[in-house]
């Protein structure tokens, strides 16, 4: 698998992959998903051997054109730094070892832009087991706790050095 910058071109892909995850991340048109990539601090992709973006990240702050609901109220309720405003994958890729390269890669960048704090929406209920214990292991705790949808969410934050 390979980690890259994501870029336009990958819309239509990313996209899709985003329709398959509604549960954890917000819908989203393709045009604002693309407002988005052009006000992302950060966007990477995952891409399989044979060239597929088989997962995405985007990575935004207080600044970006187009926020959802729970990003704003992520942005808000943390104060400032980094929000992961979307990672999703196609979990037919499931146990390739895609979210450790994508928040390797994902905390490289932070640690060279001198961001101090990264946060991301968790969903605990019903839980995300998965990206409950992913966000844990990597040294996120949490914040706060807000219902959307019918699900709750959990707010967490890692902060970086700096």
């Amino acid at each position: 698998m390979t980690i890259r910058e994501m870029l336009p071109a990958d819309l239509d892909r990313a996209f899709a992959i985003n329709q398959m995850n509604l549960k954890d991340v917000d819908a989203i048109s393709i045009a604002d998903l693309g407002s988005v990539l052009a006000d992302s601090r950060i966007a990477l992709v995952a891409v399989e051997p044979e060239g597929s973006v088989v997962g995405f990240c985007l990575i935004i702050d207080e600044t970006c054109g187009y926020l959802s609901d729970r990003a704003s109220w992520a942005i808000n309720t943390s104060g400032s730094g980094l929000h992961i405003d979307r990672v999703v994958f196609d979990m037919s890729f499931s146990g390739f070892g895609l979210g450790l390269a994508l928040y390797n890669e994902l905390d490289r960048r932070i640690e060279e832009s001198g961001e101090t704090t990264l946060t991301s929406l968790v969903r605990i209920d019903p839980p995300n087991t998965h990206s409950v214990g992913f966000h844990n292991s990597r040294g996120f705790v949490t914040l706060a706790e807000s219902m959307f949808d019918g699900n709750k969410f959990a707010l967490m934050r890692r902060a970086f050095p700096g």
